[in-house]
């Protein structure tokens, strides 16, 4: 019921405003958006000396490997 519920809302929300900044962001673009912040902050901390190991060569690469990515079986029929 709370995923009918959001499709409706999703399929009668406007895509864009009037001048064309669309109201929702893609997900994938927030998900950059934190790991190039959780790089820097990473960075920050091998820089102070505050973090454990060996700092990765690729500091991005490294905190994407790391992150959360929502892999859901589909109960779908095709």
């Amino acid at each position: 019921m709370l995923q009918k519920s959001y499709e409706d809302g999703m399929a009668n929300a406007p895509s864009a405003l009037p001048n064309g900044i669309a109201l929702l962001q893609d997900p994938a673009l927030n998900k950059g958006t934190a790991a190039r912040i959780a790089a820097a902050v990473a960075g920050v901390a091998y820089r102070r000396g505050l973090a454990r190991g060996a700092e990765p060569p690729d500091l991005l690469a490294f905190v994407k490997s790391q992150m959360y990515e929502p892999r859901y079986a589909s109960y779908l029929a095709d």
